[in-house]
């Protein structure tokens, strides 16, 4: 499929992005390494999977579904875990990641090209 240069230009610099660490110290073991997962950059089709859902815990846990990733880049959270998060009592935890994630302030073009 062909893209508009406008697109294309998007496309390319989403790919320089690359992924944003995540540490998650309410999250780690008895070792003093933090939990970490990862995000990777946000698309276009993200936002419009995104954009059907008002409900805002519900967009939080479908954030962290949609862009979370453990390191290896597998899905940091399944689809048939966003129930029984949604139910459970973490809900500021969770908002805190998907912010972490949705709203990550890329670094500078000239950064990256460096």
């Amino acid at each position: 499929m062909k893209h508009s240069e406008l697109q294309q230009r998007l496309l390319d610099y989403t790919k320089l992005l690359g992924r944003q660490r995540i540490e998650i110290p309410e999250l780690s073991g008895d070792d003093e390494d933090p939990f970490v997962i990862f995000s990777r950059p946000r698309t276009p089709e993200d936002m419009d999977k995104l954009g059907k859902y008002e409900d805002s815990a519900r967009f939080n846990v479908e954030v962290i579904a949609l862009l979370g990733e453990n390191e290896d880049g597998t899905p940091a959270l399944l689809k048939s875990d966003l129930v029984e998060l949604m139910s459970g009592g973490a809900n500021d935890l969770i908002k805190r990641i998907a912010d972490q994630m949705f709203f990550h302030k890329p670094p500078k073009v000239a950064d990256l090209k460096n």
